[in-house]
């Protein structure tokens, strides 16, 4: 402390011998979180991690370290460009450089020491050391501001054990008017992907336009040769505003850091300045296995509420409905997030419950378009008035939905006082026979087990068959059945790796500007009329370098509705005929180690039947 007084005869306190000023002095210090977190009066939060770097990813991050936030990781594997300085919250040259470094750069200067990240996320997630890189040790959000459905379902298939941070979320829709926060419920329940079909099934009238008209939907802007976006055009004071708002619901999310999820969504209203927020807190999601598959059910606790007051207004009676949702062949999950009450032409009996067919379909399509066609049809349920596992019937109206609809198909039962604890999927039901299970699987089965079969038909006596020779012929009745479930789960795994060593399904490159498969103008007709059927613009060949995961995501997009529909085997009979070939082929391909060893083993057996001769075969003596 430096004391300063005047003598006497002095006029001015600033004003020293021989007319020098005296100038004032004052402490400089650094700038810290805890300063900061001070002078924002904001409370301590656990420390963040960041996917994502762009102009949402930017701004958020230094709202976040500006209230005092500790920032641990920032990742994203592009870089600053010309037009990104419209929006984004740093202003640099215009040489590109990675969008992490900077960022960490700039965070640097409020007292942080993030890490930073080149990283593919989607890929990253995949191996442990990435992961690490991704979310330190000390992480308790890990926040996805990528608004990329890829990178927010591969947090979704992220195990807790895995990567331990609470996830949230951040994306801006409608040209900036309105956006959304995602904070996911504890040990990944509900998880982020969840929380997406959530807010499709209870999105209100104009947070629908904003979300799902085209007007306000994504536009391509061409920024110049060489560089291009595919984005939404808006203001940087517009998308600096919402991206605020939403902060503050993240930081107060995080704050609470409540067992469950929550689902917050923000519009701008029209012609206003005013902003309104809704709230949404998201119960757990109850998991339960399909049977005879890899798939998951997922659903949701509000929907298990509604079944239940559905099954209580019909105690005497079996009654059911239709399941809405979503389904991921990635994450092999269907996830039920709304019901349709049954038509009113069904029938409901304490055996039988019959669902009708009176508006149905009006009905499906209405809420199909309400939900941005992002929710479908995905089943059905219906309750019994006694606790009990899958009936008959049941199984055979499984067979029946396989048969008539697109899997997968679930099929759900429930007791009177409970939530759908047995589901069947018509997809994974493999006790019937179809052209395609004939021909693909049990055909590529037989030839496997064809050496073994005519060992025990050459083997055994069958003039004056037994007792043994009537349980063998029984065990080889099921050893071929059972060789057409395991030729295709083999298939399946034989298809992963064979997709592990080329890059992917090839399907999904064919339609990439960089691809040799398509020539040039067969592929530009592909995608214009692809991209009008999904009402989204497709990617240049500039987006497919500065942003290949976006792009794949479309690509994937395409084939996902070519598939959805080319279900009808009559009228597709050609690419069904294809699919069979490439089945077949495929799982003979994966049977093929397997078919070798059951040749020596058959020769080995024969020879020792010759030598041996004994009392069961038919060439003894």
């Amino acid at each position: 402390m430096i004391e300063i007084t005047a003598p006497q005869k002095r006029a001015s306190l600033f004003e020293g011998p021989n007319a020098r000023a005296a100038v004032a002095m004052e402490q400089l210090g650094r700038t810290t979180p805890a300063l900061l977190r001070a002078v924002s009066a904001a409370p301590s939060y656990p420390p963040f991690s960041l996917v994502g770097c762009g102009s949402v990813g930017s701004k958020t991050a230094l709202h976040l370290a500006r209230a005092g936030a500790q920032i641990l990781a920032v990742s994203d594997s592009n870089e600053l460009r010309p037009h990104n300085m419209a929006r984004h919250a740093l202003v640099r040259p215009p040489l590109p450089w990675p969008k992490a470094f900077e960022l960490s750069d700039e965070l640097a200067l409020l007292g942080q020491k993030p890490e930073a990240h080149l990283i593919d996320v989607v890929r990253g997630l995949k191996r442990a050391d990435n992961r690490l890189l991704i979310s330190p040790p000390g992480t308790g959000t890990l926040l996805n501001t990528t608004a990329s459905s890829l990178v927010r379902d591969a947090l979704s298939m992220v195990s807790p054990a895995e990567l331990p941070a609470r996830m949230a979320e951040i994306a801006l829709f409608g040209r900036g008017r309105g956006g959304f926060v995602f904070h996911k419920g504890s040990n990944r329940n509900p998880s982020l992907a969840d929380l997406q079909a959530v807010l499709s099934a209870t999105v209100t009238p104009y947070e629908r336009t904003l979300l799902f008209d085209p007007e306000f939907g994504l536009t391509q802007i061409q920024i110049g040769e060489g560089c291009g976006s595919m984005t939404m055009p808006m203001t940087d004071a517009r998308l600096s505003a919402m991206t605020a708002m939403a902060t503050e619901e993240l930081m107060r999310l995080a704050g609470a850091n409540a067992d469950g999820g929550e689902l917050v969504v923000g519009v701008a209203e029209p012609d206003s300045p005013s902003t309104s927020w809704r709230r949404l807190s998201v119960s757990k999601f109850l998991e339960i296995p399909v049977e005879g598959s890899e798939w998951t059910l997922r659903l949701s606790s509000h929907v298990a509420g509604m079944i239940r007051e559905e099954t209580a207004r019909f105690p005497n009676v079996e009654t059911g409905g239709l399941l809405i949702g979503s389904c991921s062949s990635l994450m092999k999950t269907v996830t039920v997030v709304d019901l349709i009450e049954a038509p009113e032409d069904s029938v409901r009996t304490p055996t039988l419950f019959v669902l009708g067919t009176k508006g149905k379909k009006n009905r499906i399509d209405a809420r199909f378009e309400e939900s941005g066609r992002s929710l479908l049809d995905v089943g059905t349920w219906h309750s019994h008035l006694a606790e009990q596992g899958p009936s008959p019937t049941d199984r055979k109206t499984a067979k029946q939905v396989a048969v008539e609809r697109a899997p997968p198909a679930i099929l759900s039962h429930c007791h009177s006082s409970h939530v759908p604890c047995h589901h069947a999927s018509g997809r994974a039901m493999n006790d019937y026979l179809d052209a395609y299970s004939i021909k693909a699987r049990l055909a590529p089965a037989a030839l496997a087990i064809a050496p073994v079969i005519v060992l025990i038909v050459l083997a055994f006596n069958w003039v004056q068959p037994s007792l043994p020779e009537a349980i063998i012929g029984l065990a080889v009745m099921v050893l071929f059945f059972a060789a057409s479930n395991v030729a295709r789960r083999l298939g399946k795994r034989k298809e992963r790796q064979l997709f592990a060593t080329t890059g992917g399904r090839p399907e999904n490159r064919e339609l990439n500007h960089l691809d040799k498969t398509l020539d040039e103008r067969t592929k530009d007709r592909y995608r214009k009329f692809l991209a009008k059927q999904l009402e989204q613009p497709a990617p240049t060949r500039d987006m497919e370098v500065e942003d290949p995961d976006e792009a794949a995501a479309f690509y994937v997009q395409c084939y996902n509705w070519l598939r959805e529909n080319t279900r009808d085997t009559e009228k597709f009979r050609i690419l069904f005929n294809e699919n069979i070939a490439y089945g077949y082929y495929r799982n003979l391909l994966a049977l093929k180690p397997y078919g070798i060893v059951l040749n020596l083993l058959t020769i080995a057996a024969a020879a020792a039947i010759i030598y041996y001769k004994p009392d069961f075969a038919c060439c003894r003596g």
